[in-house]
């Protein structure tokens, strides 16, 4: 056999090889985005988030702003969903902390996409922003119920649930400077990778001075 036969032969066996595994590749993922984009569209279907701006119900008693001296500004979270951002206000450079009950709120649909799903799990994790971490205490209660909480908590649909943290000022925060720690809210939707549903909400804290 000629040296040009045998190469087109080596060249043949490799497309057919190459193929043959990327079609077995590309049949499993499609299968798996098909079935998990038919009963999961997206994290707001399964959960929204709500500032006091943005309640569907109009409901009051979201955690306002702390302004400089212990004063009391505006609702401290606006947007909703993916757009859900917080400015906690100003701090003295002292270590003391401050509760901020029912930040944002939390509610699932009244029929959750999947009529095969009865529950979902929502957690909480805060990131600092590499420099400090002033953020503390996060967890999860009945909305209107005051604070603290669990950082993980089942809900069906229909419910509405809020979210709260705490401030840890501290002397070694740097005056004038504004930190931005992140509220990461996971959903875990029975059947779907873990992580795949996520709110990550920045969050403004600034060392501000006064008392």
């Amino acid at each position: 056999m000629s040296r040009r036969l045998l190469l087109l032969v080596a060249l043949a066996a490799v497309t057919v090889t190459v193929g043959l595994v990327g079609f077995s590749l590309a049949s499993f993922t499609t299968t798996s985005q098909i079935q998990m984009r038919a009963s999961t569209p997206g994290v707001g279907d399964w959960l929204h988030l709500y500032s006091e701006g943005t309640d569907p119900g109009h409901a009051t008693g979201y955690a306002p702003k702390r302004l400089v001296n212990g004063g009391v500004g505006t609702a401290a979270a606006t947007g909703a969903d993916q757009a859900l951002q917080v400015d906690l206000g100003d701090f003295p450079d002292k270590k003391r902390t401050y509760d901020f009950p029912c930040v944002f709120s939390l509610m699932t649909p009244a029929q959750f996409p999947d009529s095969g799903v009865g529950q979902i799990t929502v957690s909480v994790t805060l990131f600092g922003d590499g420099r400090d971490q002033p953020l503390v205490y996060p967890g999860f209660t009945p909305f209107g119920s005051g604070g603290d909480g669990p950082e993980t908590v089942q809900l069906g649909a229909g419910q509405k649930y809020q979210f709260n943290v705490t401030v840890q000022a501290r002397k070694k925060f740097v005056l004038g400077q504004t930190y931005w720690p992140h509220v990461v809210v996971d959903v875990a939707v029975p059947g779907v990778p873990a992580g795949y549903f996520r709110y990550d909400i920045p969050v403004a804290v600034t060392d501000a001075g006064g008392t």
